[in-house]
This record gives C-alpha cells, structure tokens and sequence, in this order.
C-alpha cells in the first residue's frame, strides 16, 4: 500500500512537471550568465513556441582587462641621428637625455548588446540554430594612444624653429623632420577598425536559453561578421605611414579575417 502511494505521488510528480512546461509567447523567462570569446556575458530569454525562443543581452571585457597601460620602447632618441651633431647643438637638444620609452594606452572595444533567435529543428532535442545580431559601441577592435615624453616633442618644437629660421634643411628624403608626426598635445593614435557596428552573427548550440528544469547549461558556436578590419589614424601621416609599412602578408590577413568566433558557455535560470 505504501509503495503505491509512492508510486502514485511520483508519476502525478512528473505529470506535474510535463503539464508545467507551456512554451507560449512569453510564457517562461530565464537569465544568463557566461564567459567566452566574446568575455562576460548576461542575457534575458524567453520563449515563443517549442521550436522558436528569444534572448538579448550585453557581452562586455571586465574595465581592469578593457583598457591597459604599459611604457612601450620605441628608442626615440634614435630618430634624432640624422640631424648633423653641429645642428643639434646649436638649437640645444641632446638625443642622450631623451627617453627612449612612450606611455601606451590600449583600448578594446569588444563590447556589445545582441538580439538572437534560437530555432529548435527538434521540438524535443536541446539542438539549436541561432541567428541575430550584435550591436557594438564601436567600430574599432583595438585602439591605441602613444603619449611621447616632454623631451622628446621639445626636441620636435626646437627642429621645427630651426626649419622655419633656415629654409633649405630638411631631413632624410627631402621631408622637414618628422613633419605632421604627432597632433597638438603630443601624442599619436593608431586603431584596427572594421567596417559594421551591427554585426550579423550566425551559428549552433546546444542546450535550451530558457531551459524546460529551473537550471540549465548552453553552448554556442558561431561566428559574428564584423567585415574586414583596417588599420588607421587620426593623424594622417601616421595612417599613410602604417599602409605603407605593411606588408602584403598581414594586408591579405586582415581581408581574410571578415568575422569573429563567438564560443561562450552559459549558466541559465529559469525564473518562472
């Protein structure tokens, strides 16, 4: 008599859990959190059928890995070993007692929202094709900001006098000395940037957004196409100046690399 009660209790158990799980249109909803490629993540979801269900969220790089600062030696003092040492002299700048190192900032814009549709082939298998978007603050992947030290753009101020007072110097190739090279407060910038703030992204996954039980594990592959990165500057001469250099491997590299890998694994919630 026991075992039968037990065994009644159970199956109306799970008879209860069945009849629970009414996948409507924003009928259950549940919240996400994981890490991946594209760094933290935190989503909504919920569903519109058995075979369909919605989520949007932010994928963002912590702030203490986002931005990063670091000397970076770009032996300065060297630049200045085409001047004539008389020269040098005379306008008072001594290459030794400039500091070879610049102050690097580093930026990265990884940060998105995104909207994705999870399609469910299967109504019962926990197999997925999603499809969506990703909303960037930016079209730049990375940014970076060069603070050149105060001797070394004194020393600038003092050759450019000195050019303006004798007319027919000019440095290595026929070019005033390092002309244009940094804008007014000293520094440069250079950027990777592609073409597409809203990024299309397509891929696969495993596992359900807003799960059938009150937990649930997800993964996702795909790739989210951001189109082709460039590199420039502010500065105009720093942007012709890094084109040029470049060299006809890395420009292939970069046409060839129209899209980011988005692997992320997601711990979900179902709230009711």
């Amino acid at each position: 008599m026991l075992g039968f009660i037990l065994l009644s209790s159970g199956v109306l158990s799970v008879n209860a859990q069945k009849k629970e799980w009414h996948p409507g249109v924003l009928r259950h909803w549940a919240v996400g959190v994981g890490v991946g490629t594209n760094a933290g993540e935190l989503e909504v979801a919920t569903t519109l059928g058995h075979h369909f269900q919605l989520r949007a969220g932010v994928s963002m790089v912590p702030s203490s890995y986002s931005s990063i600062s670091a000397p970076v030696d770009l032996e300065l003092s060297s630049m200045f070993e085409e001047i004539e040492p008389r020269i040098l002299n005379e306008i008072g700048v001594n290459p030794s007692l400039i500091p070879d190192e610049a102050d690097m900032t580093l930026n990265l814009g990884f940060n998105h929202g995104k909207v994705l549709m999870d399609i469910y082939p299967f109504k019962h298998a926990a197999f997925r094709i999603t499809a969506g978007a990703y909303f960037a603050e930016t079209n730049r992947l990375v940014d970076v900001e060069l603070q050149m030290p105060d001797e070394f753009t004194d020393a600038l101020d003092k050759i450019a006098d000195y050019e303006e007072r004798v007319s027919d110097y000019v440095g290595e190739g026929g070019e005033p000395f390092m002309d244009g090279f940094l804008i007014e407060d000293g520094s440069l910038d250079a950027f990777l940037e592609v073409e597409k703030t809203v990024k299309p992204y397509i891929g696969i996954g495993l596992g359900r957004a807003v799960p059938k039980r009150r937990l649930g594990l997800n993964l996702d592959l795909g790739l989210m196409l951001h189109g082709t990165p460039e590199l420039g500057s502010s500065n105009s001469y720093v942007r012709q100046a890094l084109n040029e250099e470049m060299d006809s491997e890395t420009k292939d590299l970069l046409d060839q690399v129209v899209a980011w890998p988005v692997v992320s694994l997601r711990l979900v919630w179902r709230l009711f």
